[in-house]
């Protein structure tokens, strides 16, 4: 199941970002009416999405005006953050961002094991309510590279056994359960909730047994 980094689509599309915002997205973000902040790099996904086992499907970047700043305060913060979607591996648990290593799967990111990967790389404070990133985010390219990665990629890698899909913040996914049996892939039924269900940790890590 290894690939070359650059293989995957993923990277190969995030490596492009140099800087707050991908190329192919900058002209739909410089409206002026979208409130994502883009003063600090997108979480595209975190962890190793190269070879983790395990995928946990969110719907866009956190934002918290305290603990995303403190993140960024090191000299040189910013350029790791973009050196771990050019080149993502397993993450020291001190370099989780706070934001994640506070959730209860954040030791499954440590490990290897599970990568988060966002619908909407870019950071908002709550997108489900705000009508006008949600309109933004329907057009960037971006999201149709994960979209397209989760249908033609991800489900199928699923349906052999090879991977397991956590379906959590499913709508920018446009992922349903109503879709009919998808093999490999956990519904969630705490969306609400940035952590697990205790019943979908133990899921986890029996499929990772």
């Amino acid at each position: 199941m290894s690939l070359v980094a650059t293989e995957h689509p993923l990277v190969a599309h995030w490596s492009q970002l140099i800087d707050r915002v991908h190329p192919s997205d900058a002209p739909f973000m410089q409206t002026g009416v979208h409130s994502f902040n883009l003063d600090y790099p997108p979480p595209a996904f975190i962890g190793d999405i190269v070879n983790a086992r395990v995928i946990l499907l969110d719907a866009n970047g956190g934002f918290d005006p305290e603990l995303t700043p403190s993140e960024f305060m090191s000299v040189g913060a910013a350029d790791r953050f973009l050196d771990l979607l050019h080149r993502p591996r397993a993450i020291h648990p001190g370099q989780i961002s706070p934001y994640y290593g506070l959730r209860n799967f954040a030791d499954l990111i440590a490990t290897g094991n599970l990568a988060l990967v966002n619908a909407v790389a870019y950071r908002s404070s709550s997108i489900s309510r705000e009508t006008e990133n949600r309109r933004i985010a329907e057009k960037l390219p971006s999201t149709t590279v994960h979209r397209n990665w989760l249908r033609h990629t991800l489900l199928p890698s699923a349906a052999r056994g090879d991977r397991l899909i956590v379906a959590h913040r499913t709508s920018l996914w446009k992922i349903k359960r109503s879709e009919g049996p998808l093999p490999g892939v956990i519904f969630t039924t705490n969306p609400v909730s940035a952590d697990l269900s205790h019943e979908v940790l133990l899921q986890i890590r029996g499929f990772l047994v």
